[in-house]
């Protein structure tokens, strides 16, 4: 007699995008299956969450399909106390009913919730694509499809999407177009600056990245673009005093010496690919080079003031400046 399969997966990668995929999959897979407007329910929001409306979804029968799916996403943000309610919701389920579908970028969950997954479902845990996989897919399917990159233009549009394959596929459908259009079906570095969507707003990172390295002309100058741009400057300061933080406080551990724990804060705090990981530690440690200990802590005090001020206030660009300059002034 075949194993009946489990009834709950839970899905284990560094890759945000990768766990996306995978939830993408599972709903198209079971469209038409299962009725998708009563009987499949996605949380991801924890705070607001509260497990008597889990329990409720599954243990409610359904008039429309033969099983329900719950998705639980981002359970690396889940509370410990909420997981370990979920534990003992994996002994209830039977695989004739109902589904669980659970994503995480960690392992390090509450250690009951993993043992109540082990024994009542399976965890599966998926690598990333490397910076390689990426780059060949991409070298490939630009010469299937007669496509030249020009100058830096390839690295540019690599980094733009942070090596993730799936925004890779996608945005190069745009640059696809673009190129069929050129006489020589060639793309340069300004074609994928107009047209491939980023996957963060670089402009933040290029202000932070001028910060650290102490370039005061640079910095204002990419602060200045940002206004000029008229983006919510609320967000893009929040956004910065977050990043900042980052930056400073890795910097913190390598100025002491204590470059695994720096290396340990980056990988922790960034969700992206280990290439790219890779290369903001070494950046960072790099730019660690050119401050003094006590000189960070100032900084990082700087940071943490400004923080306040910017969620009590309307007038972010005036402050961002201002912060600018006391952070290169310290």
């Amino acid at each position: 007699m075949a194993k009946k399969a489990k009834p709950a997966i839970l899905y284990i990668s560094r890759s945000s995008s990768i766990l996306e995929e995978r939830v993408a999959a599972v709903k198209k897979g079971i469209k038409g299956k299962v009725n998708l407007d009563t009987d499949y329910k996605v949380y991801e929001n924890y705070e607001t969450t509260d497990l008597a409306d889990m329990v409720t979804f599954l243990s409610t029968p359904s008039f429309f399909s033969d099983n329900k799916v719950l998705v639980l996403k981002n359970l690396q943000d889940c509370p410990s106390s909420l997981l370990k309610g979920l534990a003992a919701e994996l002994d209830k389920l039977d695989s004739g009913g109902n589904f669980l579908v659970m994503t995480s970028t960690t392992e390090k969950l509450n250690p009951q919730f993993l043992k109540a997954a082990r024994s009542h479902g399976t965890i599966k845990k998926i690598k990333e694509p490397t910076a390689e996989n990426a780059k060949s897919w991409l070298k490939e399917k630009a010469e299937l499809d007669g496509i030249k990159f020009s100058g830096r233009a390839l690295e540019s549009f690599l980094e733009s999407v942070e090596y993730r394959l799936d925004a890779l596929k996608r945005e190069y459908e745009k640059l696809y177009c673009y190129a069929s259009g050129q006489q020589d079906s060639t793309v340069d570095q300004a074609a994928v600056s107009r047209l491939v969507t980023r996957v963060y707003n670089m402009q933040i990172f290029d202000l932070v990245d001028f910060i650290g390295k102490r370039d005061k002309a640079g910095a204002l100058q990419a602060m200045d673009a940002m206004v000029q741009l008229n983006q919510d400057m609320v967000k893009v300061s929040l956004a910065s005093v977050t990043l900042l933080h980052r930056l400073f406080k890795s910097m913190a551990y390598f100025a002491h010496n204590l470059d695994q724990e720096g290396q340990d804060y980056i990988r922790e705090n960034i969700r992206s690919s280990t290439y790219m990981q890779n290369r903001v530690i070494a950046k960072y440690k790099k730019f660690a080079s050119g401050y003094r200990p006590g000189q960070l802590a100032r900084i990082l005090g700087i940071i943490n003031k400004y923080d306040r001020v910017f969620r009590d206030t309307q007038k972010a660009a005036d402050h961002m400046f201002k912060m600018i300059i006391e952070i290169m002034e310290a």
